[in-house]
């Protein structure tokens, strides 16, 4: 009897990844994005590699939480890329354990890289980032233009 191959659930998503931005390049022309992976929106949306966040808007700004635990701020990157966020890294695999052998796990190593868009400018010069207990909080203030604002508008 041939043994079948165990299911690799990272190549599936990668494949079905690929199938999607093939299908959205031809359903939606106009929104071609490259092919690079770092690029994909739709890579970023079924990633499961990177830390996870929480993006909120403000009037004046944009705050983003990401979990990152069991890092220390020498094993990851934060850059802004244009009108992107990219959080990068690495996450060790730590043997301290001599004489034990690893039953189970379910912990993840090694890189990763996550890119978000921003849903406005921000003023570079102005962002801070806060990194504690495994938690990475970001202030983004708006640039003044991007700012929303409300105006009434008189309807005749």
């Amino acid at each position: 009897m041939k043994k079948l191959a165990p299911l690799n659930v990272k190549d599936s998503l990668n494949k079905f990844r690929d199938e999607m931005d093939d299908f959205f390049e031809r359903l939606l022309p106009q929104r071609r994005h490259s092919r690079d992976m770092q690029e994909s929106w739709l890579f970023h949306s079924f990633d499961l590699n990177g830390p996870a966040i929480d993006m909120v808007e403000t009037d004046k700004d944009i705050r983003i939480t990401a979990e990152l635990p069991g890092l220390s701020q020498d094993d990851f990157k934060v850059e802004l890329r244009g009108n992107r966020l990219v959080i990068s890294g690495e996450k060790r695999y730590n043997n301290e354990t001599k004489d034990e052998n690893l039953v189970y796990s379910e912990c993840r190593y090694g890189s990763f890289s996550r890119v978000f868009d921003l849903p406005t400018e921000v003023n570079i010069d102005k962002v801070k980032a806060k990194y504690k207990d495994g938690e990475l909080r970001l202030t983004l203030p708006k640039i003044k233009e991007s700012v929303s604002r409300k105006v009434k508008i008189d309807v005749n």
